[in-house]
């Protein structure tokens, strides 16, 4: 049991795919309550896929591991069934500050419903990755900003990647963020906007002025400038 007992649990590339032997110690050890002082749990860049994700976070959501901080499916072959197991789990993950779901297949439906989840349920997030779901769409991205953009939203935030989106999408970022929208944002990332390196002026400027980091796939990043008054 020892290798378990830590408050890190990682899953990494050496791990390809979880193995039923692997899945099936693990949901054992987080159902009898061996895990409850874990802290990380990420499954980075290994198959873990749709009914493992499952069964995972709806232990979570039964209270495996209420300390958990950062919990990660990075590129992890997870998609809708994840997301909405993890909008019903996120109540029991009270101490949540990172999420990373990044290269996986979640579309708009899903999404939305898991940042419904997350504006009601984890004031205390402060990373979001959300690029490389090649699924969502611009519809997807604005349902991203209408969340942002209501009072109070993800207020502890300050990184988030966002997957790619249009001119119009763009344009209303730019729009919630002057509006004052996640007011600790430190790190902007856009770094799935291959078919659109000009972002919108307005969008270079906003971030610019609160000292926001831009960072999206021409390498470019706006430097913290001081605020332009």
């Amino acid at each position: 049991l020892g290798k378990w007992m830590r408050p890190q649990l990682a899953f990494f590339t050496a791990r390809k795919t979880l193995t039923e032997w692997d899945t099936e110690t693990l949901t054992m050890l987080m159902g009898g309550g061996h895990l409850r002082d874990v802290t990380e749990l990420d499954f980075i860049d290994t198959n873990v896929g749709d009914v493992n994700g499952v069964s995972i976070v709806k232990l979570l959501g039964d209270g495996a591991m209420p300390k958990l901080s950062t919990l990660g499916f990075f590129q992890a072959g997870v998609g809708d069934e994840v997301a909405k197991a993890l909008a019903q789990a996120i109540t029991a993950l009270p101490q949540l500050e990172v999420l990373d779901l990044a290269y996986n297949a979640i579309r708009e439906e899903a999404l939305s419903t898991l940042l419904g989840a997350l504006y009601q349920e984890a004031p205390r997030l402060t990373e979001l990755h959300l690029n490389g779901n090649t699924s969502c769409t611009d519809g997807s991205f604005l349902a991203f900003v209408a969340l942002a953009a209501r009072p109070c939203a993800l207020p502890c935030i300050n990184e988030i990647s966002l997957f790619a989106a249009s001119g119009r999408a763009y344009d209303a970022l730019s729009q919630a963020l002057s509006g004052g929208a996640l007011p600790s944002l430190q790190k902007l990332c856009l770094e799935d906007a291959t078919h659109n390196d000009d972002l919108p002026a307005e969008l270079l400027c906003v971030c610019a002025e609160r000292e926001i980091q831009l960072d999206y796939p021409a390498r470019y990043i706006v430097p913290l400038l001081p605020s332009m008054e």
